[in-house]
């Protein structure tokens, strides 16, 4: 049957991208630290723009850094962009990201 082989796969992508997250995470507090700035990196699970909101406010953050995928335009309005909910809704500031 396919689903445990279903199951499997799904698992080794969830594992990949909490390790992918843990990495930019510890490089983060890598390039911040030396500079003065206390991080306290959090890795969540689920919807980006509420999660990211709901630790924002959880944690009393004053800054809020976010990627950006360049949505714009039918995509981007139907879609809707995280960053852009983010910045409405948290009680800090926001720094965006641009990819390259």
């Amino acid at each position: 049957m396919k689903v445990p082989k279903f199951r499997e796969s799904a698992q080794a992508v969830i594992c990949l991208a909490e390790e992918r997250g843990r990495q930019v995470l510890t490089r983060s507090r890598k390039v911040l630290a030396p500079r003065g700035q206390t991080v306290y990196p959090v890795l969540v699970e689920g919807h980006p723009a509420k999660e990211s909101i709901r630790a924002a406010t959880r944690t009393h953050a004053s800054l809020v850094i976010l990627g950006s995928r360049g949505m714009t335009g039918l995509k981007g309005a139907f879609l809707g962009s995280v960053s852009r909910r983010v910045a409405r809704h948290v009680p800090c500031l926001v720094l965006v990201v641009k990819t390259r």
